[in-house]
């Protein structure tokens, strides 16, 4: 007995889903079909365009027909949308209408009474008829989702992947309802060519056996960025299946987001350099090398003040976006007063990753003054020519005069 009320409930549900029930009217005056419910189920909370046909049966054409919604709970129209005037309604005649119809949000999941009111040619008065609407609270059961990065590498940014890099997601399923759910697919959909991550080890699908009323449960995907993939916020649709008590099934269409992004690395060397140990004056190139793995945007250098140098050129550069495995020049003419062997550069670096977070980075660049040519070991060894030379000659001249003598 149970199981023949159960069907009966079933046959009773899925009819209402398709939303296709018929009346006549008691006079045999008109025929009333209810098409379709949009979006259907009807939910508490809601509002659903709920669509209709009426044919005259009558063997005389109706003027001036309107229909109008009587109200009850939980069902409710604006003063606007109660009625909607048809106009003339001719024998055999089929006309299509529709009402905005909210639903209560105190409403429980149930079969409700949807009626209207309409003249009756033949009663010459107010007559109604009434169709039965399925009202379900209908759950979102996805409550939350979170990317959790599993790196050896602590500047790893928490949430984000690199290039590269395998992450865990971990999708948190939640019953809300008050009847268990059974046999739950949780499923990333990875296959479109703008996604670029992959599921790695396992599938991209996860099954939970059944959720309690209540009850929340965790599924984890291990996943892949691929090696290629461009910084950036990526849409992922995840698609949810679950069936309630009576067997019906349930998809639910939700979307979340994986970040690919990276901590930006930079390489500092000199390209020119026309500084010298003594000369104070000169110029400074330094080659900026983005050795990170996204690109870097909005790129400038502050060459601050010190003891050790004056700056006689502009002491901030703007250089812009710098792709990864490229590089940007920036040259500053100081003036050294130090006599050191070593000297430091404070440079602040302002940019922003790929995904527009915002670095302020400060960093200590040395470098040796460069020798200038004729200077330093080569005017070292001119001197020894030279006296190299005179001692020549003046060890020559001495044994000349001795010859001499002895002449």
């Amino acid at each position: 007995m149970k199981k023949i009320v159960i069907l009966i409930m079933v046959i009773l549900l899925l009819s209402c889903v398709s939303a296709t029930q018929t009346v006549i009217s008691k006079e045999d005056e008109f025929r009333i079909d209810l098409n379709r419910v949009d979006p259907s189920p009807m939910q508490p909370g809601s509002t659903s365009d709920v669509y209709f046909e009426i044919t005259n049966l009558w063997e005389e054409d109706v003027d001036s027909f309107s229909i109008s919604v009587v109200e009850s709970f939980p069902f409710s129209l604006d003063d606007s949308s109660l009625s909607v005037d048809l106009g003339i309604l001719q024998s055999d005649e089929t006309k299509e209408f529709s009402f905005p119809i909210a639903v209560n949000d105190n409403a429980e999941d149930g079969f409700y009474t949807l009626t209207f009111s309409f003249e009756s040619p033949k009663k010459g008065a107010i007559v109604s008829e009434s169709f039965t609407i399925y009202v379900q609270r209908v759950n979102r059961i996805v409550s939350a989702t979170s990317v959790d990065v599993q790196s050896a590498d602590v500047d790893t940014i928490p949430g984000v992947l690199e290039p590269g890099e395998i992450g865990e997601v971990k999708v948190l399923v939640e019953n809300s309802a008050d009847y268990t759910m059974e046999d739950v697919s949780v499923k990333l959909i990875l296959n479109s060519t703008n996604v670029p991550f992959a599921p790695i080890g396992s599938s991209a699908e996860k099954h939970i056996r059944s959720v309690n009323p209540g009850s929340v449960e965790e599924v984890v995907f291990d996943v892949i960025a691929l090696p290629d993939a461009e910084a950036g916020v990526y849409k992922i649709d995840l698609e949810i299946i679950y069936y309630d008590e009576l067997g019906i099934k349930y998809t639910r269409n939700d979307l979340i987001g994986l970040v690919i992004g990276g901590v930006p690395e930079f390489h500092f060397e000199v390209k020119d350099n026309t500084i010298y140990s003594k000369y104070g004056e000169g110029d400074i190139t330094l080659n900026i090398v983005n050795v990170g793995l996204t690109k870097v945007k909005f790129l400038s250098v502050l060459l601050e003040e010190h003891d050790d140098f004056k700056i006689l050129s502009e002491d901030h550069v703007y250089l812009g976006d710098v792709d990864p495995d490229d590089d940007e020049g920036v040259t500053f003419t100081l003036d050294v007063s130090s006599r050191d062997k070593v000297i430091t550069l404070p440079l602040v670096m302002n940019y922003r990753d790929a995904n527009n977070v915002e670095y302020v980075e400060e960093v200590e660049f040395e470098f040796e003054p460069a020798p200038k040519e004729g200077n330093g070991n080569y005017g070292w060894i001119a001197f020894f020519i030279m006296v190299g030379v005179f001692a020549y000659f003046g060890i020559k001249k001495k044994w000349f005069k001795k010859w001499f003598k002895k002449r």
